[in-house]
């Protein structure tokens, strides 16, 4: 390490709630809260590596823009670290990822229950929620199981959706109509076990 000689902190002062800007030798710099305490550049301090302090700063900024993104856009890890190589070039993504999970900005179980919720609000069925977290955002298996475990289809909803096919294929013979619902449902995710009962009910 080459060190930087003769350089010294000659003042400091607070210009946003969370930059500083330093004078270092005359030269003026603007650092995080983080960058500040983690280095002490208090008036007087002698600068070892200047250099460390500036890459630490610019990573610690970095992930001030990209908490506030993550609160705004919610995703699941495997696809916020696409998010991040794509965005941002010459980026220890493995740092962020890390200290995101640390702070809880990232939470693959929250996010799951989020998106099954919603999923399952938008009329989507359990076997389309399982697949669409584990091939859309590359949740763990546990956790969804764990999550879908939790899911329950609202057999009133389900109801209604089912009249309202039944209507639009209503020009259509018995067994035609019975096999076009059946096919939309499986492909909305459904089981036959959530809605053959009623389909029966509703055709007869």
């Amino acid at each position: 390490m080459i060190l930087d000689q003769n350089l010294k902190v000659l003042s400091l002062k607070q210009i946003k709630k969370d930059l500083y800007e330093v004078n270092i030798n005359g030269e003026i710099y603007n650092f995080v809260t983080e960058t500040v305490l983690k280095y002490r550049l208090v008036k007087g301090k002698e600068i070892i590596d200047l250099n460390e302090i500036v890459n630490f700063n610019n990573l610690n900024t970095n992930i001030s823009k990209i908490k506030n993104y993550i609160l705004k856009y919610p995703k699941s890890i495997y696809n916020f670290r696409i998010y991040l190589k794509e965005k941002y070039e010459n980026i220890d993504l493995d740092y962020i990822i890390n200290e995101l999970i640390k702070l809880d900005f990232l939470n693959d179980k929250r996010y799951a229950v989020s998106k099954a919720n919603n999923l399952l609000n938008r009329g989507y069925g359990l076997n389309y929620i399982k697949n669409y977290l584990n091939y859309n955002e590359h949740i763990d298996n546990n956790i969804i199981e764990e999550v879908v475990a939790d899911l329950t289809v609202d057999s009133a909803d389900l109801n209604k959706l089912i009249v309202k096919l039944a209507n639009k294929y209503a020009k259509l013979d018995y067994y035609n109509k019975k096999n076009k619902i059946i096919n939309y449902l499986l492909r909305k995710g459904y089981n036959k076990t959530d809605f053959m009962a009623d389909l029966e009910k509703i055709l007869n």
